[in-house]
């Protein structure tokens, strides 16, 4: 992993954990599927699809665009790698 990538997966794990939810139950409030959080949280997304971030801001109570910024500072440190 990239060194300044994850910080996505950070903020929403973080905010599930906080809240005492599991995966399932993030994915269940914001009507995504359950493996779209694992994948996430587990850094194999590369960018959730706006619809996906809307949907986990409204479910976690985070401001989307914190979200996005993050999602947008993960791109931008992955951006030029070949992993």
């Amino acid at each position: 992993m990239h060194e300044g990538r994850g910080r996505l997966a950070d903020l929403v794990r973080a905010a599930r954990e906080g809240r005492g939810w599991s995966s399932y139950g993030l994915a269940f409030r914001a009507v995504v599927d359950a493996k779209t959080v694992r994948d996430l949280e587990a850094r194999r997304v590369e960018r959730p699809t706006p619809r996906t971030l809307a949907k986990l801001a409204a479910a976690l109570g985070l401001p989307l665009d914190e979200l996005e910024r993050a999602a947008d500072r993960d791109a931008a440190a992955g951006a030029g790698h070949d992993g």
